[in-house]
């Protein structure tokens, strides 16, 4: 394993065993414009409306400049409007774990990280390199829709964007590897890793926005999900109010304007009633519905990156009626989700790898790129995580 990327796989996984849903290698955009890229994002549930959102920067070097990176990270956290920065470093000198304190940075040592995992620790799990290797075993996967981009602009999005938006961002690239697990029937271990990854995004962004409805009745949280989903902004109903205004306009200050705001308006409503919102509202509206979203979204990203496809396809009841439940708003075969089944020419899983086995970053942009036809197929637990 490289270097760098062995020290985030291990904070990853550290993180991960203390509850938390831990994503490597997280790009950070501003109107689709890349803007950096946070090594460690950290998601965290703690019980009724507390959510907890936190990232970590990750070096692993002889000169760690762990005066720069605490800066750096701190600066980084007041931006993204973190609850916690972390820095996980070769340095472990008292000046500068005082630095840190001083600034409300965690500072996490490499020695005591490599002390906590054992030699086997991870050798159950793709890494992030692995993970990437496998979805690029599908050669044409880049004239298909780019795939890796796919991916990365789903995870961007979890912290990017608020909730709704980062939902629906995260379901987008739900139907797009879902509709291939059903069409590209040799890579569809490869499209269900992607669709379970987006799943458990869309799990994280859903919690997230549910975590300001924790007090409110079955039918206010009906509605406010609908809302949410179907406008796909911040939760505060700004989308609305603009597409109300502007029919105002239009009623008020045009000539048959009335007429014109009246057409419009059912327009907008055709429009919006076809994204079904109310799959989504009607199931996660329920409260024991809704308790279920963290976890599902730490078992999916678990199941996405497993080694072999039997434990890829293995998920729980719960994580099932959760991925029908995606699949039916999207509007995809659930079949092509759950079966167990995969074409004897599907890409190999990548088998366990030795201990010490080098591997070579790979990382692709996060823009979304869609094509219709896939031209290689034509002829063819804990729910109270504690931070440090």
């Amino acid at each position: 394993m490289a270097k760098g990327a062995g020290l985030e796989e291990l904070v990853r996984a550290y993180f991960a065993s203390q509850g938390f849903v831990a994503l490597r290698s997280v790009p950070i955009q501003f109107e689709n414009e890349d803007v950096t890229d946070v090594d460690v994002w950290i998601y965290g549930r703690q019980g009724g409306g507390v959510r907890t959102r936190s990232l970590v920067d990750v070096k692993d070097k002889k000169s760690p400049k762990a005066f720069e990176r605490v800066m750096w990270t701190r600066g980084l956290q007041l931006a993204l409007g973190c609850d916690r920065a972390i820095v996980a470093t070769t340095d472990n000198s008292p000046k500068a774990k005082r630095f840190a304190l001083q600034h409300k940075v965690v500072l996490l040592t490499a020695g005591f990280l490599r002390h906590w995992a054992d030699e086997d620790f991870l050798q159950d799990r793709l890494t992030l390199e692995e993970f990437l290797e496998n979805i690029q075993s599908y050669p044409a996967q880049k004239q298909d829709g780019d795939w890796v981009k796919q991916i990365a602009s789903a995870k961007s999005a979890a912290a990017s964007l608020a909730p709704y938006p980062a939902f629906n961002k995260a379901l987008s690239s739900f139907r797009f590897f879902a509709e291939r697990a059903a069409t590209r029937p040799h890579h569809r271990e490869q499209a269900l890793r992607g669709a379970f990854l987006s799943a458990g995004l869309a799990c994280m962004a859903l919690d997230a926005a549910l975590a300001g409805l924790a007090f409110e009745d079955p039918q206010e949280r009906y509605r406010q999900l609908y809302a949410g989903v179907t406008y796909g902004d911040a939760g505060d109903g700004r989308v609305k109010h603009s597409i109300d205004t502007v029919l105002n306009v239009m009623a008020s200050g045009m000539k048959n304007g009335r007429v014109l705001a009246r057409q419009t308006s059912d327009a907008f409503h055709q429009m919006f009633a076809d994204v079904r919102a109310e799959i989504i509202a009607e199931f996660f509206g329920k409260e024991q519905n809704a308790a279920l979203l963290f976890k599902a979204a730490r078992e999916l990203e678990m199941r996405a990156h497993m080694r072999s496809r039997s434990d890829l396809t293995t998920l729980n009841v719960e994580v099932k009626s959760i991925i029908g439940v995606f699949a039916d708003f999207a509007g995809v075969k659930r079949p092509a989700l759950l079966s167990t089944d995969f074409e004897a020419a599907g890409g190999p899983s990548i088998g366990r790898r030795a201990a010490g086995t080098a591997v070579v970053p790979q990382s692709g942009p996060s823009a979304v790129e869609e094509v219709a036809e896939d031209p290689g197929q034509r002829n063819s637990e804990d729910p109270n995580p504690k931070l440090l």
